[in-house]
């Protein structure tokens, strides 16, 4: 069966989604995607200002 086979039998079984709950979906992935990417960033904020705090695989921050 081809990729469009494929996705018309998807939309059959589930439905085509409408445009907002596309957007909803789009919106919820990009909140997640912002939420990790400041965590992320909070991390080596702390650990720019936290010198004697362990790093990975015992590597200092003089190399």
């Amino acid at each position: 069966m081809s990729c469009e086979g494929r996705l018309n039998v998807l939309l059959k079984w589930f439905g085509d989604p409408s445009a907002d709950e596309i957007n909803d979906r789009r919106l919820k992935e990009w909140r997640a995607n912002y939420d990790e990417a400041r965590s992320i960033a909070s991390y080596f904020r702390w650990m720019a200002g936290h010198p004697e705090a362990p790093r990975a695989h015992g590597e200092s921050r003089d190399g």
